[in-house]
């Protein structure tokens, strides 16, 4: 029988642990998606719907994914704070200069330092204006007469 501590431990068939991940991650509960994920072949969506269906029947499986959705074999998961942090602590405590200056690199970059500037450039030219017709100058101020009014 499978108790908590064998849930804990990953399956011996390594298609059956993939199928637990796929299932619990990226096919986010979909089992068909998650029985090609683990690496079994399906000729159609059907056969690979009928595969998961038989792998959902496992008890053992059933209990790994149990065990895996209550985050409890998650590796280490860190919030945008306790992340900074680390970065912080990393580019002033470091031992080695090029660990600090990575820190530093990385600490910029979540900070949002090395997004580019956004620059305005606006350009003045001069245009012979004796090259318009009347038709087109008369358009011309218009347009300006119309976007300078308030």
């Amino acid at each position: 029988m499978n108790t908590d501590q064998d849930a804990k431990t990953p399956l011996k068939n390594i298609r059956y642990e993939r199928f637990c991940h796929a299932y619990t991650g990226k096919a986010a509960g979909n089992g068909a998606k998650a029985f090609v994920m683990a690496g079994f072949t399906a000729a159609n969506p059907k056969v690979a719907s009928a595969g998961a269906t038989r792998m959902l029947a496992k008890d053992s499986i059933c209990k790994r994914i149990a065990y895996i959705r209550t985050g409890k074999d998650e590796k280490i998961c860190l919030t945008r704070e306790e992340f900074l942090k680390m970065l912080s602590y990393a580019a002033t405590k470091a031992d080695r200069w090029s660990d600090r200056l990575k820190a530093l690199e990385l600490l910029a970059k979540a900070q949002g330092y090395n997004e580019p500037s956004k620059i305005e450039v606006a350009a003045v030219q001069k245009v012979d204006m004796s090259k318009f017709s009347d038709e087109q100058l008369k358009m011309l101020v218009e347009h300006v007469e119309s976007i300078s009014s308030p």
